[in-house]
């Protein structure tokens, strides 16, 4: 069976070109070295190479110290602005509402006083009656 490749990640492994070649330099040494030891173990070629070559993947897919600090720098910043602008629209949802209860308060008065001079005219029309 042929392992399939998982998709890439936003937060695939940068390396530098140097430490690319030599950590694949150092991984095919060790690949090589993990072939014969398991060849001599009793298992036959295509399954150490078979093994090899998963642990060759597997380090490939390895991340280094560098690629998890700059995983928690770009979660953190991406934290942050979520943060922002959660705050914002919140501020903003609290300004809608205010204004809301401005007008809502401005058309109480108005039915109010409406009211009041409604009821002031039945009165004054009753006494002069």
């Amino acid at each position: 069976h042929e392992l399939e490749t998982p998709p890439p990640h936003r937060y695939a492994p940068q390396r530098h070109p140097a430490t690319s070649m030599d950590r694949s330099v150092s991984a095919a040494f060790d690949t090589l070295s993990v072939a014969h030891d398991l060849e001599a173990a009793g298992f036959d070629r295509p399954q150490a190479e078979a093994v090899a070559k998963a642990i060759n993947h597997g380090d490939a897919q390895a991340s280094t110290k560098a690629d998890l600090d700059q995983l928690r720098r770009d979660t953190k910043a991406d934290l942050d602005q979520l943060r922002r602008d959660t705050k914002a629209d919140f501020d903003q949802l609290r300004r809608d509402i205010e204004a809301g209860e401005a007008r809502l308060e401005a058309r109480i008065y108005r039915a109010l006083w409406m009211q009041g001079g409604a009821l002031a005219a039945i009165i004054l029309a009753a006494k002069l009656f």
